[in-house]
């Protein structure tokens, strides 16, 4: 792939795919090397692949409109970019939700998926899959903003909860009677003077805070790493 041995403002979708791929490439790494984070490290993970899904969707938008001479609104196709959003257009770069950005691309290929298909030499298959409106809305209900994996929400203490691998347990829930030899638990338990149990917060390994979360990360971002490579080789000639 040519695109990828050239400065990104060479690039025929102004770069966004290059980076696209370092993210989610650094994503993948991040995983191998730690795959059952014990702490908060799920939390960079989640931002890569929210991150890369993010910049391969707006690389898939401007490959589609250079492509196919699509104007976004009054201006012509090669003008900065620009998405479509309650009928109105907004700069790409100012556009961070990954359900409008979505929307926006689906809507591009959607009633095009013969045209494009008769424009590729290897003739693909452009249907969308359907389980990609479920990933985008699981995405979309915990981050919208691209903010969940990158900051505390001081506004939301639930929200914090649900990200946190240590939650707050009870001494009976911590050594209940039946528990297995086999349970693994990390916990930090809180006494008073006296010894007597207060609070306790515990990681019980293998609970992965949010895993739907991250498992429509994965799945939308694979998807989408896949057209990347599909736009590149047929539609761009590999720049």
């Amino acid at each position: 792939m040519q695109y990828l041995m050239m400065p990104l403002d060479a690039h025929y979708d102004l770069g966004f795919g290059a980076i696209a791929e370092a993210f989610r490439s650094s994503a993948m790494k991040l995983k191998e090397a730690n795959p059952e984070p014990a702490f908060f490290d799920h939390l960079p993970l989640s931002f890569l692949h929210r991150h890369a899904s993010e910049l391969f969707l707006k690389s898939e938008i401007v490959i589609l409109h250079r492509r196919l001479r699509l104007p976004y609104g009054t201006e012509p196709y090669n003008a900065t970019p620009m998405v479509s959003v309650n009928r109105g257009w907004k700069p790409i770069y100012n556009v961070h939700s990954i359900a409008v950005l979505y929307a926006y691309w689906k809507a591009l290929i959607t009633p095009r998926t013969e045209e494009l298909r008769d424009m590729c030499k290897c003739k693909p298959d452009w249907t969308i899959q359907p389980e990609a409106d479920e990933w985008v809305r699981i995405i979309e209900a915990v981050d919208p903003h691209s903010t969940y994996s990158r900051y505390p929400s001081v506004r939301d203490p639930l929200e914090d909860k649900a990200k946190s691998p240590f939650k707050e347990m009870t001494s009976e829930k911590l050594f209940p009677p039946d528990r297995s030899p086999e349970r693994k638990i990390m916990a930090l338990i809180i006494e008073n003077a006296d010894g007597d149990f207060v609070r306790a917060y515990a990681n019980e390994k293998g609970v992965e805070p949010n895993g739907t979360y991250m498992n429509a990360l994965e799945q939308l971002n694979e998807m989408l790493f896949n057209y990347h490579a599909m736009m590149r080789f047929e539609l761009t000639g590999g720049f």
